[in-house]
């Protein structure tokens, strides 16, 4: 995995199904977010650790049942779907793949505080 200083090779991993992210976060699978890799994988769907707002590292608050921002407290669902908060969009899905038996994480950069999902 290729990943930036400040989150040490961090990602969040979600159990999820394909049905699940599709009625959640339906955005990512068509218009212009929709994205160049599956999102769930392996049955897994993976999420950069950096709040899609200003950065921040979000936290699963299993009390709330959401993650939770403490900046500024944007809050998303468990598939990553925004429900509060400043944040412009849903958190970022990572690409993820079995190769050679082990799974494999891209890391990708997103653009902070803008709305679609942007490289």
């Amino acid at each position: 995995m290729i990943a930036p200083t400040d989150h040490a090779a961090f990602v969040w991993a979600i159990k999820t199904t394909d049905v699940e992210m599709r009625e959640d976060r339906p955005e990512l699978y068509a218009g212009a977010q929709t994205l160049p890799y599956p999102v769930v994988n392996l049955g897994f769907t993976l999420f950069n650790p950096s709040c899609p707002h200003l950065g921040g590292r979000y936290a699963w608050i299993g009390g709330e049942t959401r993650f939770i921002c403490p900046l500024h407290g944007s809050q998303f669902t468990s598939c990553g779907k925004h429900i509060a908060g400043p944040a412009l969009r849903g958190l970022d899905p990572l690409p993820l793949r079995e190769y050679k038996g082990r799974a494999e994480i891209t890391w990708i950069e997103y653009k902070e505080n803008s709305p679609p999902i942007s490289f």
